[in-house]
């Protein structure tokens, strides 16, 4: 069985820089949490690094992390929500880009994991 592609989708920006890093936090650990279930996760908080390593001399746009961001959104079997995700604008647009694409949404990791052990019975059928 091919792994499941899940794109992981949650609150990125805060008010003040401690909790956008809470929230970078939250997003790469409940990434770790899908690999170790034996998916594949899309990180959008890992384009810090990126950010990180860009030379002085260059730059990058919000807008071209979230274009990437979306490209890889299109391509999941499954957006996995994490929660106090209300006020996020980014997750929103995430969530509805993926209803328009029939791309199941999960809000907690038990209904993920289900939908993976559907997908393994469906294909041993």
């Amino acid at each position: 069985m091919k792994m499941l592609k899940v794109y992981v989708a949650g609150k990125y920006s805060d008010d003040n820089v401690l909790s956008m890093l809470g929230n970078i936090r939250k997003g790469l650990r409940a990434s770790w949490l899908i690999m170790e279930m034996g998916m594949t996760p899309y990180c959008p908080w890992a384009d810090y690094s990126i950010v990180l390593q860009t030379p002085d001399d260059g730059y990058l746009t919000v807008e071209q992390l979230k274009a990437c961001s979306m490209e890889w959104l299109r391509v999941c079997d499954a957006v996995y929500v994490l929660d106090n995700w209300e006020t996020s604008p980014g997750t929103k647009e995430e969530i509805a880009v993926a209803a328009s694409l029939g791309i199941p949404v999960f809000y907690d990791i038990t209904g993920l994991m289900k939908f993976k052990i559907k997908k393994i019975v469906a294909e041993v059928k």
